[in-house]
């Protein structure tokens, strides 16, 4: 049966992705989605689980924004 996870920084299952993406066993086989609440979410993220979807919940594009600083200096 598929699950449904929730991110939300106010409600929700989780307050953060990396928080659900780690909830879900290594060796999963049922799919997963995560749906993610409208917002700015600065996480790094690695994606090492199989049958996972993330899905943003805004209305417009441009709701739920995935970002992260990470760049090499010189």
């Amino acid at each position: 049966m598929a699950q449904i996870f929730r991110v939300s920084h106010d409600s929700g299952d989780f307050s953060t992705i990396s928080s659900a993406l780690s909830s879900i066993p290594k060796d999963n086989s049922v799919p997963v989605t995560i749906e993610i609440s409208p917002g700015v979410y600065r996480e790094k993220l690695t994606i090492d689980r199989p049958f996972v979807t993330l899905v943003g919940m805004g209305n417009e594009s441009g709701d739920t924004i995935l970002t992260y600083d990470d760049y090499a200096l010189d």
